[in-house]
């Protein structure tokens, strides 16, 4: 039952679960619309491939814009109304720790190479893999906005 290939909108409700937070946080309406736009393209670009070829370049530009921006802006946000910040910074820490232990151990992170990336797809084992990484990452994602964030604190 858990070696298969899972659907796409099984990412897709990951995406959108890791989005939550990150709405309640940034405090432009349309920053909030940006990132919404932002990730239904982004969705498109690494699950649609195959019927948006034309765009499957921009995936690095869309990955520096997550690393440079969102997840940046994401945990300044959260810093500037937290009620302790060594618990964000602990959570920066986690974060940045999983994702890059998977990342070196090549576990369910797609591969660089677009011909090996088609195969990886299909393969049922890095499907699993995407899912197991996906419920680690989301609870380290949600637990500054759930733990420290107060939306009535303000630092000057």
């Amino acid at each position: 039952m858990l070696e298969q290939v899972y659907d796409p909108n099984v990412f897709l409700a990951f995406r959108l679960l890791s989005l939550y937070p990150v709405f309640q946080v940034f405090p432009d309406t349309w920053m909030k619309v940006g990132l919404v736009i932002f990730n239904i393209v982004r969705f498109s670009i690494e699950y649609k491939k195959e019927k948006y070829l034309c765009i499957e370049a921009l995936n690095p530009v869309f990955r520096a814009i997550v690393l440079l921006g969102i997840f940046p802006g994401y945990f300044y946000f959260i810093f500037q109304k937290s009620t302790n910040d060594a618990g964000i910074w602990l959570s920066i820490a986690l974060y940045i720790l999983v994702i890059g232990g998977a990342r070196m151990l090549d576990f369910g992170f797609p591969k660089d190479n677009q011909h090996e990336r088609k195969i990886q797809m299909k393969d049922p084992n890095f499907s699993v893999q995407r899912v197991v990484l996906n419920c680690v990452i989301l609870p380290i994602f949600y637990l500054p906005y759930l733990m420290f964030y107060d939306p009535g604190m303000g630092k000057i």
